[in-house]
């Protein structure tokens, strides 16, 4: 809205690209916008919530391929596999048609801090009685890297979900993978050895 307002909106995605993107985008909105501004921008950020939350984006949402197929492979092969998100529970079963191939699920609802917090990836730990060492975190997003460092665990960055290479590089995960099937076959090569 604020690039907007200044005749810029078609710098977006390269403010986006960059690595202090959050920082610089703050900084065009503060020098921007005045007080109904930012006003107006919280009221379209709760009706987008508003329609996130009801049936209408189903049919937008597309499952990554492999996605299901390799979360229960994984847990044939003796993973425990849980979902955390900072979205709701009410999203998580709206879009995610093989929710019964997880071992838990938790949302934004159901853990003290969301993301970055390790809070939610310690609560999995718990329920599944294992340590940070045992465990890593697949994610798709900086606040997800971060939030494996606070818990002290692992984490995989996958490439192929919604978070830009540059910014998940710069949150140096463990590891990279192009995808979740990449990701399942690394995991399935470290039990056979």
């Amino acid at each position: 809205m604020a690039l907007e307002l200044r005749g810029e909106s078609s710098l977006l995605q390269e403010i986006i690209r960059r690595s202090d993107a959050e920082s610089v985008l703050d900084a065009i909105v503060n020098s921007t916008l005045d007080a109904a501004g930012i006003d107006r921008a919280e009221r379209i950020r709760l009706k987008y919530k508003e329609f996130f939350n009801s049936d209408k984006p189903r049919s937008l949402v597309s499952i990554h391929p492999y996605a299901e197929s390799s979360i229960r492979s994984l847990s044939q092969e003796g993973y425990k596999v849980a979902l955390l998100t900072n979205g709701n529970r009410v999203t998580v079963e709206r879009d995610v048609p093989f929710t019964d191939a997880f071992d838990l699920i938790l949302s934004e609802d159901e853990v003290a801090q969301k993301k970055p917090s390790g809070d939610g990836i310690r609560q999995i730990m718990s329920s599944f009685g294992t340590l940070p060492h045992q465990t890593i975190f697949v994610c798709d997003a900086s606040v997800d890297i971060k939030a494996a460092k606070d818990a002290g665990t692992m984490s995989a960055a996958a490439l192929s979900g919604m978070g830009l290479e540059i910014h998940l590089k710069q949150e140096n995960p463990d590891i990279i993978v192009n995808d979740l099937a990449e990701f399942e076959n690394l995991m399935l090569a470290l039990k056979r050895d």
